[in-house]
């Protein structure tokens, strides 16, 4: 999902093969919400939170940040959807997603390591990797 907020943004170089223009990418964020994101943060809302959540108390504070970084970016992503000039809400998607990835990558999983057990951490993968729902 890295990739995705790095060829929204327009402060970046742009992707060989990429969208480039504000159109193309809106067209390519549609795409990627439908196949990737909304069921990453399903996944997450319905399953990992709510896990981790009954495991330590000390995931809560940082969960309900995630749950709101959801919230906002899906606030952004029907802005983008019905907005003509909407290179700067894309760039605010992409700075928002990016600044999430981060806080998943460097806080989220850190903790996670730290408190689950390595069985525990092997049942969290299998069941968030398990095929998307028709939900």
């Amino acid at each position: 999902m890295l990739l995705i907020s790095r060829v929204l943004r327009s402060d970046v170089p742009g992707y060989r093969g990429m969208p480039n223009t504000a159109s193309e990418k809106r067209d390519f964020l549609k795409g990627k919400m439908q196949e990737l994101i909304l069921e990453h943060f399903r996944k997450e809302e319905k399953f990992l939170f709510p896990y981790l959540e009954k495991r330590d108390r000390r995931f809560l504070e940082l969960t309900d940040s995630l749950r709101t970084d959801h919230h906002n970016l899906k606030a952004l992503y029907s802005g983008i959807t019905k907005d003509d000039d909407n290179e700067n809400i894309l760039q605010q998607f992409a700075l928002l997603l990016e600044e999430h990835i981060r806080k998943e990558e460097r806080i989220l999983f850190q903790m996670v390591q730290e408190i689950l057990g390595e069985e525990e951490l092997k049942n969290l993968q299998s069941l968030l990797e398990a095929p998307p729902t028709s939900q």
